[in-house]
């Protein structure tokens, strides 16, 4: 048995008609809407935590990061991810009072996790802030994103300076990063202007139970003006008679063959109010001016799935949030 799905739909935002091709649709970027406006203000509130923790005083990497430093980490981290380095770069922010993952429990000193989740990626929008002019500034962002990116990294390398280490498989890593490094950040210019956007079928046309990180819908966004920081953007999975927790069990969104962002589709928690749209913020998707930006939406899916979640599934992206250049959502 298979699970399929129906999408393909587009919409130019700068005609109001929406063409209907089948059932997925994607509606034009709202940006003061009552959650924008909360959302604005949360972002305020993390800058104004931020600046507090400048005032306390930065982080020493040769003192109270001494048990974790040296160390390098030579991968971007999101939302999601797991592994040795995600720890590493919990135990690196529980170094400073500033930046701690967590008070008690999981993620807080002693108690670091392998698993970056949104209390981490709070944590490395504080560190962000605390290293505004380094991390943030050089991109033409004015929000913290979230995203342990080549930004970030490359100011925690420098914090926590790793001795040279031997080794081919270490040296091709650092290798990779000195060329990442040598891009230089983004820096975005004008005032972006959404042109278009449209939401196609991806390469899964139908997907079996079980299948991971399945290819099920194409998202390709193009601004015009100048260039735009995507921050936040709105999936929904519809289907009468089922619900997306039931089917799913990840969904994810990915920018060139990386993941930028991963939910857990199976916790009724995840969703918006509707108990069907995944929200996917703190996003730092990058988009030039007149160049399209294809997001693709990939879903890792249940086993053993029941009548009501198998057929068509409808796909569509209800919003989305981008910053121009001035910062301005």
């Amino acid at each position: 048995m298979t699970l399929t799905k129906d999408i393909a739909a587009k919409f130019a935002v700068a005609a109001v008609a929406v063409a209907m091709i089948f059932s997925a649709y994607a509606p034009a970027a709202q940006a003061q809407t009552t959650e924008d406006l909360q959302q604005m203000i949360n972002d305020l509130l993390a800058q104004v935590a931020g600046l507090q923790g400048q005032l306390g005083g930065e982080a020493s990497p040769a003192g109270v990061a001494s048990g974790i430093c040296p160390y390098t980490w030579t991968r971007d981290l999101s939302q999601g991810s797991e592994g040795a380095d995600v720890m590493k770069l919990q135990q690196f922010l529980n170094s400073n009072v500033d930046t701690r993952v967590s008070a008690s429990g999981a993620g807080s000193v002693g108690a670091e996790t392998m698993y970056y989740g949104p209390a981490t990626a709070a944590a490395v929008s504080k560190m962000q802030v605390m290293y505004r002019s380094e991390v943030l500034t050089p991109g033409g962002l004015v929000n913290p994103t979230g995203y342990f990116g080549p930004s970030s990294r490359a100011k925690a390398n420098a914090l926590c300076v790793a001795a040279p280490v031997d080794g081919g498989d270490m040296d091709e890593d650092e290798d990779e990063d000195e060329d990442e490094d040598d891009n230089g950040p983004v820096s975005l210019q004008g005032e972006a202007s959404l042109d278009s956007a449209e939401i196609d079928g991806a390469s899964d046309d139908e997907v079996e139970e079980g299948a991971s990180d399945a290819e099920v819908a194409e998202f390709t966004v193009e601004f015009t003006d100048g260039d735009a920081e995507i921050s936040r953007i709105d999936v929904k999975f519809e289907k009468a008679g089922a619900n997306a927790e039931d089917a799913f069990e990840t969904i994810s969104l990915w920018v060139d063959g990386d993941m930028v962002a991963e939910r857990d589709a199976d916790d009724e928690d995840e969703y918006q109010s509707d108990e069907m749209t995944m929200r996917f913020s703190g996003l730092d998707i990058i988009a030039m001016e007149d160049e399209e930006v294809e997001i693709v939406i990939a879903v890792t899916t249940q086993d053993n799935l029941d009548a009501a979640e198998l057929g068509a599934w409808d796909v569509s992206v209800e919003s989305m949030r981008f910053f121009d250049a001035d910062g301005v959502a």
